[in-house]
C-alpha cells in the first residue's frame, strides 16, 4: 500500500540537463573497492611524509574511518536510488528510497504480521532555462500511477512477484497539484509498506502543459489542467528504484 505524507517542498533546481551516463562521466565513478585503496594509499602517503604527534594520527584515523562509511552510505544511496530525464520535455525525476521500520497488519503485532515500511522521496525538475517566453515549458503535475512490486524468491514461500497497483491520476501528491516553472523543482516524501525483504516502485506522474500564470492548487481546487486537450497531456516516468529492508543490504548490494 502506499501512504502520503504531508511532507513537501518547492524549490529552485539546477537548469541544466544531464543523463544518468552524463553524470557517470563528469563524476568518473569507480569501484568501491578501488575507492577505498586510494583512500588508504592517500592516508599512508600523508602520514608517511608528514611529521604528526599522536593526536593528528589518530584524528587521521577516524577521518578515514568516517569517510569508509560515507562511501558505503552513498553506495547503498546509489543502489536505492533512480533518475529519469525527458529531454524533449527538459524535466529530470529522482527517486530514493529508505526502510523506516515495520508495521503491524491491523491490530496483529506477531512477527507473522509484520510489513516493512519504506519512506521515498521524489523530485521533479524542470530544468529549462527561463526566459521572457516560458511557452510550452510550464507543467503541472496532475497525479499518479505506482506500481509496487514484492520480491517473492526472499520469502519462505515459493510464490511468484506481487505486483499492486496505485491509479491516482487526478489527484497530485500529497494533497498538492503543483505547477513547476522552468528552474524549480517541486519535492515530496511518502511511503509505503511490504510484506517482503525488498521490492520495486516504478511508475509515472500525469502532466499537463499550462500557461506560465497558472497558480499550485491543492486537491480539492477547480483545476483548469484537468479538462486540457489530449496534446497538453503526458506521462512522465519514474524508474524503477529499489526497497529493501534493514538488515537485508548484503543480500542485495555487494
Amino acid at each position: 500500500t502506499e501512504t502520503e505524507t504531508e511532507t513537501e517542498t518547492e524549490t529552485d533546481g539546477d537548469s541544466k540537463s544531464m543523463s544518468l551516463e552524463e553524470l557517470m562521466e563528469k563524476n568518473i565513478f569507480i569501484s568501491d573497492h578501488d575507492l577505498k585503496a586510494a583512500l588508504r594509499d592517500g592516508f599512508r602517503l600523508f602520514t608517511e611524509e608528514e611529521e604528526l604527534d599522536k593526536l593528528d594520527i589518530l584524528d587521521l584515523q577516524r577521518f578515514a574511518i568516517e569517510s569508509l562509511k560515507l562511501i558505503e552510505e552513498q553506495k547503498d544511496l546509489w543502489y536505492k536510488t533512480s533518475i529519469f530525464v525527458d529531454r524533449e520535455k527538459g524535466l529530470r525525476v529522482t527517486a530514493t528510497s529508505s526502510c523506516i521500520g515495520t508495521t503491524a497488519i491491523g491490530h496483529l503485532s506477531s512477527q507473522d504480521n509484520l510489513k516493512n515500511r519504506f519512506c521515498y522521496r521524489v523530485r521533479v525538475e524542470n530544468f529549462n532555462q527561463p526566459t521572457n517566453d516560458d511557452a510550452n515549458n510550464v507543467f503541472q503535475l496532475l497525479g499518479r500511477t505506482w506500481k509496487i512490486i514484492e520480491d517473492r524468491e526472499m520469502s519462505e514461500e515459493n510464490e511468484d512477484d506481487r505486483e499492486f497497483t496505485v491509479n491516482a491520476p487526478n489527484t497530485g501528491v500529497v494533497g498538492k497539484i503543483p505547477v513547476i516553472k522552468p528552474g524549480e523543482a517541486f519535492e515530496y516524501m511518502s511511503s509505503c509498506d511490504l510484506g517482503t525483504q525488498s521490492g520495486t516502485m516504478k511508475g509515472c506522474f500525469h502532466m499537463a502543459i499550462v500557461d506560465d500564470d497558472t497558480e499550485c492548487a491543492q486537491v480539492g481546487d477547480p483545476v483548469e489542467a484537468f479538462h486540457a486537450s489530449p496534446d497538453k497531456l503526458f506521462e512522465l516516468n519514474v524508474a524503477p528504484f529499489r526497497l529493501i529492508a534493514t538488515g537485508a543490504e548484503s543480500k542485495f548490494i555487494s
